[in-house]
């Protein structure tokens, strides 16, 4: 496969990247990928250089397959979170900006993703709602209330059964003093 010349000055620094980043051609081919894409990816050890994504990551998320194909049209794009079942099986979550490289007529003539890989703070979101699920769950069942106050943000809050047995509106100044 012969490159741009632009995008041949690009292989090493992809390659060499410190975070998650693969290079594609317009027709969404791999040209290269960092060691940290390859990891996120599970794609460590497999040939993929020169095949397209779809080829390589067979269960892509159709939205994940659009925002490729309008990066190789020339959009820049960023990506929420969103799951990506890696060539491993395992579920990754993903930000990801797709990032065209334009020629100096500002053509595209390939793309950059850049991946960083939120699955911890998915997980840590995931605990926090089953854990405050399971306290809604024992203050309701003990009839308890519950009321947090904090100082420096100057914030208060109620359960509902706190304000059922106070009865009334309390205000944050008011109880700070």
């Amino acid at each position: 496969m012969r490159l741009e010349p632009l995008l041949e000055r690009l292989l090493a620094s992809t390659r060499n990247a410190p975070v998650p980043m693969a290079l594609f051609d317009l027709d969404r081919r791999f040209i290269a990928a960092s060691a940290g894409w390859e990891q996120v990816a599970g794609l460590a050890g497999t040939a993929y250089l020169g095949k397209r994504i779809e080829q390589v990551v067979p269960e892509l998320p159709p939205a994940s397959a659009d925002l490729h194909r309008r990066c190789a049209s020339g959009e820049h794009l960023l990506e929420n979170e969103a799951p990506y079942v890696g060539v491993d099986g395992e579920t990754h979550w993903l930000c990801c900006e797709y990032r065209p490289v334009l020629r100096n007529d500002q053509q595209p003539i390939g793309y950059f993703v850049h991946a960083n890989d939120v699955t911890p703070l998915m997980e840590a979101r995931r605990e926090a709602r089953a854990y405050a699920e399971r306290l809604k769950l024992a203050l309701g069942a003990a009839r308890a209330g519950v009321s947090e106050f904090d100082f420096v943000a100057k914030t208060q809050w109620f359960s509902p059964e706190g304000h059922q047995i106070i009865g009334a509106e309390v205000d944050f100044r008011r109880f700070a003093r």
